[in-house]
């Protein structure tokens, strides 16, 4: 059975997702230029870019914007949309454990728990081929959700109800404090006849800040930066966190600078 990243990531999920996200699409740009100090003509990947919904913004606001992913579907979806509004955005079918980039990028953004999906040593392969991917002293943005708000605010076990497009969306999340992974049982309804469209359980690590240093050192990327979605402090209560990394300049005579 194909892991449930290789197939989830269909026109059932931008029916059911893009709606939800896409009125923050503006805003969660904004907050990434403003977080990694871009300037207009930087050139950015979305790593695990989806449909697009940030590299538009991104391209809009002038910098210079690539988008990979593995879904045949939303990448299409993402150049229809690029097109349309005439934006030279370039996007790849690629996997984020091998990408096909070496020292390209002023900055790298993975967005919208998109980090986590595979094995702690492949989670690790991720940032060292982001590492390679970024220019000296370009930077990472990891958005996740933090897991100590879920275990202290008590809502280790929740399900939430959303009904669109004649469709209902059951989610159910199950957080387990002792190995940091979260599952997501997703299950899709067709509201007419009731019908099931989907069940699946989607499972990932959510790391804490100290799991992620550790991780992100062995690439040679220190960290910078930690962020809740107001954009202020870390702090363990609030629900989502934002990390920022830097590749390591390495000195011609090959000693690492702090």
């Amino acid at each position: 059975m194909r892991p449930w990243h290789k197939w989830v990531f269909d026109k059932l999920y931008l029916k059911v997702y893009g709606p939800q996200a896409d009125p923050y699409n503006d805003e969660e740009a904004r907050n990434i230029i403003k977080l990694l100090g871009l300037s207009a003509g930087n050139s950015i990947l979305d790593l695990g870019c989806g449909y697009g919904r940030h590299c538009l913004c991104l391209a809009k606001s002038g910098f210079r914007v690539t988008g990979i992913d593995t879904s045949k579907i939303l990448l299409a979806e993402a150049r229809q949309e690029a097109q349309k509004y005439d934006l030279a955005i370039e996007y790849k079918k690629a996997d984020m454990r091998n990408l096909p980039f070496d020292n390209q990028f002023d900055a790298v953004v993975n967005n919208y728990q998109s980090f986590g999906f595979f094995s702690h040593e492949k989670n690790r392969a991720v940032l060292t081929e982001v590492s390679k991917s970024l220019k000296p002293a370009g930077k990472l943005l990891i958005e996740q959700v933090n897991i100590f708000h879920d275990v202290l605010a008590g809502k280790r076990n929740r399900t939430t109800y959303i009904q669109d497009h004649n469709l209902v969306s059951v989610v159910a999340i199950k957080t387990d404090p002792y190995s940091h992974r979260q599952t997501y049982n997703w299950k899709v309804y067709d509201s007419c006849g009731g019908k099931q469209l989907r069940d699946v359980d989607c499972t990932y690590y959510l790391y804490t800040i100290p799991e992620l240093v550790q991780m992100a050192e062995q690439a040679r990327l220190r960290l910078i930066g930690a962020y809740n979605d107001d954009l202020k402090e870390y702090r363990f209560t609030e629900k989502g966190m934002i990390v920022i990394f830097e590749k390591r300049v390495r000195p011609r005579s090959g000693r690492q600078l702090a």
